[in-house]
């Protein structure tokens, strides 16, 4: 039997990060499918050279790395972007979806987590069985956007807005990052035992 995979999606910045965190300290193993995504445009990768094809350096920090802050707005800014990102990592994470669920003993691990902002408005859901969704108010967001990333105001503005459209359809579980981390911590400890009857 595969092992299956819970998607911990939501909002940037909505807080699915501190929800993983949260999975982890209950035992669930939890993958952080951002990371995964950027060793996929690592420079000597064929991701990388395909988005030197595209934006020559526009996109490349002072260390030859990928700015990812850079790229994260822009693909918030333009939707082709994004697809093109989706088509670069979708073959890798096939993959690695694939290996993960078969290579898992099943004694050890049954049930696992996987975090990423655009897991349902990509090709990803398929590897999916159940989502949670991790959602939080627009203007908690943008100060955390302010915060984490000291971005001018009407550049903040901009990153929110290109959330907002984010396609929820297919959410089986929903966690509500308003308020005290005490309070998030008691919602996602009450949910596993569900999130694990019906996965």
């Amino acid at each position: 039997m595969k092992s299956k995979v819970i998607g911990i999606t939501g909002f940037k910045y909505s807080g699915k990060s501190t929800v993983a965190s949260i999975f982890r300290r209950h035992w669930i193993p939890t993958i952080d499918l951002d990371e995964i995504c950027y060793s996929v445009i690592k420079p000597g990768t064929a991701g990388f050279n395909e988005l030197l094809n595209y934006f020559g350096t526009e996109l490349i920090d002072e260390k030859g790395d990928v700015d990812m802050q850079r790229l994260t707005l822009l693909s918030c800014k333009q939707s082709w972007v994004k697809e093109l990102l989706d088509d670069i990592i979708e073959c890798e994470l096939d993959i690695f979806f694939d290996k993960l669920k078969n290579g898992l003993p099943e004694y050890k691990v049954d049930i696992f987590c996987v975090e990423c902002s655009a897991l349902l408005n990509s090709r990803l859901k398929e590897h999916v069985d159940k989502f949670v969704f991790v959602d939080s108010n627009e203007l908690i967001r943008r100060e955390r956007i302010k915060k984490s990333l000291s971005l001018p105001e009407e550049i903040v503005e901009k990153f929110v807005k290109s959330n907002s459209g984010f396609n929820n359809r297919g959410i089986d579980f929903t966690i509500n990052n308003n308020s005290s981390l005490e309070e998030l911590e008691i919602q996602v400890k009450e949910l596993i035992p569900d999130i694990i009857q019906k996965v």
